[in-house]
C-alpha cells in the first residue's frame, strides 16, 4: 500500500458487510512495531497476516 488512505480503503472494502466468524477476523492498528498503520488478518487455523504501508 502506498498511503494510509489506500490502506483504509482496502480495509473498508474487506470489512463491508462482514459477518463475525469464530477464529477469524481483521483489525486496524494505528501503530505497529515497524511503524505506521496496519491491518492484521487472522485466518482460521493459520498464522496472522499483516498488510501495511510500503516503507
Amino acid at each position: 500500500m502506498s498511503t494510509v488512505a489506500d490502506l483504509r480503503t482496502l480495509f473498508d472494502h474487506w470489512t463491508a458487510g462482514e459477518h463475525r466468524l469464530p477464529g477469524r477476523g481483521m483489525q486496524w492498528r494505528q501503530t505497529s512495531k515497524t511503524g505506521g498503520e496496519a491491518i492484521d488478518i487472522f485466518p482460521s487455523g493459520k498464522n496472522a497476516l499483516r498488510v501495511q504501508i510500503d516503507g
